[in-house]
């Protein structure tokens, strides 16, 4: 006779089963069902119905199973960090994914390359009949483990019932579902790809009195929509999938005559599921409803669920846990010391050994530099010169101005009446020169320390001063003076965007036209000087 040692037949535990539809409360003791209760969610008593139960067993641990419909699922990968930071950073980054719950929590996902943190977050509303279960928890004796969600603590159940248990090979991409009816909410659908949750879904159960046939209709249109779903995450017709059902005996001949294309299709009812799994009392045989199969999955397990508390509910499972292990906190505390300390030494050790391999490289670098310094010196420039040629390049080159436009204009309006003696540039403000030779503009200066870096599009504020000869004038003040002013009017048309000043014209002119100054017998220097205007061209506000 073979006896069943297993940790889970010497405890005892309350299993609470939440859904939007109503609770089930299962007494679990020594792995089997001492007794079970129901509650809908439109009970005037509601949640305290429940108290004189659990005041029944006041040292059986409690642990909340939720199946409502609203549930929130997201997958994360955290970046690496040290070991006694990555609590924090992963509280901080279940904050950023959903700030306005308050039940939150991260499972870690199984993946191939190791190094990576892959993880599963999960959060849970709270709506109102579930605060109203939160309170009753709150102030109940027995220790509370915290919530936990029933997709995820009974993901690993369809690998037991399915066909073709265990993992996938490497390489496959196995698919298994597994379908429920629970009275206290409805038809839950659990999604597994190679032993990892992918997705789940939850569909209102029908009226008490719906026949076998659209039922099994109601299934099938269910299964087809997640397998759309599916299809978006990379399934594809030809991988292997394995449908587990649990329903009612009624309505397994219609279940199995409805077109499920997949590899294998397993109708059970929640009874034979549960003997299939070692349990002698998991529901009625002729029961549709897997809410008591759930509680003792879950009771089966010797590791800790997903836990998602409110604050309360965590300050009294902190306490209890260590009023029960204060021993072994004191040691893993002490352990966890001491590996912060190896840490912080190995650290140190570390950063002085890479603190003499850079004083070794800069040694190096220092003598390679000394190298190159005496190469410079060799050369028949010296490095200074070069620096200061490039800075003063840069420099000119952000302050350059476009002449070739100004000439071209200029041209046009010098035609062959003028020609153009001497002219001298100033760009944003700097000290006017003369142009060293006609035809060579003066370049500008580097800019000085305040000026401002950027210039318009058509370059910086500037301005030109020209000095114009009319070489067929010279003796003919009135002349003169007539192409002078014909010369301005041509500037102003041949420069758009330019101002036009006249600094100076050949003779002064005072009212009712008189001419003033030296006129017959002035010299060849004096007649020139009265053959030729000044003038000013402006552009922006040099």
């Amino acid at each position: 006779m073979a006896f069943d040692l297993s940790l889970h037949h010497f405890t005892r535990r309350f299993i609470l089963v939440l859904g939007d539809e109503g609770a089930v409360l299962v007494h679990v003791v020594r792995g089997g069902v001492r007794n079970a209760w129901f509650v809908p969610a439109d009970s005037e008593e509601g949640p305290e119905a429940f108290s004189e139960f659990f005041a029944t067993d006041r040292a059986a641990t409690l642990f909340v199973e939720v199946d409502t419909i609203e549930q929130l699922y997201r997958e994360e990968t955290l970046p690496k960090a040290n070991i006694l930071d990555h609590a924090k950073v992963l509280a901080r980054r279940l904050s950023i994914a959903f700030p306005s719950e308050e039940l939150r929590a991260a499972v870690p996902l199984k993946g191939k390359d190791k190094a990576s943190r892959k993880y599963l977050f999960t959060a849970l509303p709270l709506s109102p009949w579930l605060k109203r279960w939160a309170a009753l928890i709150e102030k109940l004796p027995n220790p509370t483990i915290a919530f936990c969600l029933l997709p995820i603590e009974s993901q690993a159940m369809v690998r037991e019932l399915a066909p073709t248990p265990g993992s996938a090979k490497a390489g496959d991409r196995h698919w298994r579902m597994l379908v429920t009816l629970q009275v206290t909410g409805g038809f839950r659908q659990i999604v597994e790809l190679n032993d990892q949750l992918i997705l789940t879904r939850m569909t209102q159960r029908s009226a008490e009195d719906v026949e076998p046939a659209d039922l099994a209709a109601s299934i099938e249109r269910e299964f087809k929509s997640s397998i759309s779903y599916l299809k978006r995450l990379g399934f594809q017709d030809s991988d292997p999938f394995d449908l587990v059902i649990l329903i009612g005996a009624d309505s397994h001949e219609a279940v199995r005559a409805r077109a499920f294309d997949t590899s294998s299709l397993t109708v059970l009812t929640p009874f034979e599921a549960g003997q299939r799994l070692g349990f002698k009392r998991s529901a009625d045989p002729e029961s549709p409803y897997s809410d008591v199969l759930h509680a003792l999955w879950l009771s089966r397990k010797m590791a800790m669920p997903l836990r998602l508390a409110t604050p309360t509910i965590q300050r009294q499972f902190y306490l209890a846990q260590t009023r029960r292990f204060a021993p072994i906190t004191v040691g893993a505390l002490t352990l966890a010391q001491l590996m912060y300390a190896g840490s912080v030494g190995q650290e140190i050790w570390d950063s002085m050994d890479l603190r003499a391999n850079r004083q070794t490289d800069l040694s190096s670098v220092r003598q390679q530099h000394e190298r190159q310094l005496g190469e410079l010196k060799k050369l028949p420039v010296s490095i200074e010169e070069m620096r200061a040629t490039f800075q003063a390049n840069a420099a000119l080159d952000k302050r350059a101005l476009a002449l070739g436009p100004i000439w071209s204009g200029l041209d046009r309006a010098l035609g062959a009446e003028a020609r153009l003696l001497r002219y001298n540039v100033e760009v944003e403000g700097e000290k006017p020169g003369d142009a060293p030779a006609a035809g060579r503009p003066a370049r500008p200066q580097p800019p000085r320390p305040g000026t401002p870096a950027a210039a318009p599009a058509d370059g910086p504020p500037h301005k030109l001063g020209l000095t114009a000869e009319f070489s067929s004038a010279i003796g003919q003040p009135a002349l003169a003076l007539d192409q002078a002013r014909a010369l301005a009017s041509r500037l102003t048309a041949a420069l758009p965007g330019y101002k036009i000043e006249i600094g100076r014209l050949p003779v002064s002119v005072l009212p009712g036209q008189t001419f003033t100054g030296s006129q017959g017998g002035a010299s060849r220097e004096e007649q020139r000087r009265q053959a030729s205007a000044d003038y000013l061209v402006r552009k922006g506000n040099p």
